[in-house]
């Protein structure tokens, strides 16, 4: 789980997005309007996160380079 990292909760409706941590225990919940929610870390789960890997990475930058090509 980490910053950035897209959430719902498992008590309640909603979700958001991870904005950040208050210590190891609680997970600041970003949700759509903006507003913060402190929630302890066991009450969400993560539904989509980043992903770091090596293809992905390398598909990323090749699009970026594509797209910079483009504009010039």
């Amino acid at each position: 789980m980490k910053i950035g990292d897209k959430v719902k909760f498992l008590s309640e409706t909603g979700g958001g997005k991870i904005a950040g941590f208050q210590g190891k225990n609680i997970v600041l919940v970003e949700d759509e309007d903006g507003f913060q929610i402190p929630t302890p870390v066991n009450e969400v789960v993560v539904v989509e996160g980043e992903d770091y890997s090596t293809a992905n990475v390398i598909n990323r930058r090749a699009e970026e380079q594509e797209q910079k090509a483009a504009e010039t």
